[in-house]
């Protein structure tokens, strides 16, 4: 079985844990009126809501590409609001799959080598 099936047949039970990254940046849009870093804001328990996006991605010194992403966004009174992170690549097969689906915070890391280059990161689980 790949990974991906793997994925797919969790998805369907709705016990699926997930990876977001980038949760301590506040490039790319991840920072607003009220937050200098939305994903700083965030704490355990929350709902967030992913979106399926096309993004111009790149590294310093390469050229800028445009990719897919799953946006991570907060939810406030039941509409998206500040975005906070991205899906980690490795669930890339999943990317449409998670539009529009609800996660909940289980973790949140701020410190440690993985952390430290993914720019935060925290757990979640696929409520809906």
């Amino acid at each position: 079985m790949n990974r991906h099936n793997s994925y797919e047949g969790l998805l369907m039970k709705g016990s699926i844990e997930i990876e977001v990254v980038g949760i301590k940046k506040g490039s790319n849009g991840r920072s607003c009126s009220e937050h200098e870093v939305c994903g700083k804001s965030l704490e355990i328990n929350p709902i967030l809501v992913c979106e399926y996006s096309i993004i111009l991605s790149g590294k310093k010194r390469t050229p800028r590409t445009l990719e897919e992403a799953v946006v991570v966004k907060t939810v406030v009174d039941g509409a998206p609001t500040c975005k906070v992170g991205y899906l980690k690549g490795d669930y890339k097969d999943l990317f449409k799959t998670m539009h529009g689906r609800l996660i909940q915070v289980t973790e949140i890391h701020e410190e440690g080598r993985f952390a430290h280059k993914c720019c935060g990161w925290l757990k979640a689980i696929v409520i809906k």
